[in-house]
């Protein structure tokens, strides 16, 4: 299999990342999934925050969820339409 991924690195540091992800528990692997979320929201959040410096707690936490869920969703679980309100 040709590997695509980490194109800007060297293949022994590549080497060495794979390595270490092949010896990492699920635990491990979990930790580090759950770490680079928590990574993407918080700079979504301040992506938002600096678009709606403004914005209530409430609008805050609606417009970083309809970055990720669909509008339809939005509108009906929260009345919430980002076409209209933004995301």
């Amino acid at each position: 299999m040709v590997m695509r991924i980490l194109s800007d690195t060297t293949a022994d540091a590549r080497e060495r990342l794979l390595e270490h992800w092949r010896h990492a528990t699920p635990e491990e692997r979990l930790q580090e999934m759950e770490r680079l979320n928590r990574m993407v929201r918080e700079l979504a959040q301040a992506g938002q925050d600096l678009r709606h410096p403004n914005a209530t707690p409430e609008e805050r936490r609606l417009r970083l969820a309809s970055l990720w869920l669909p509008r339809d969703a939005m509108i009906r679980h929260w009345n919430w339409d980002p076409e209209v309100h933004g995301r």
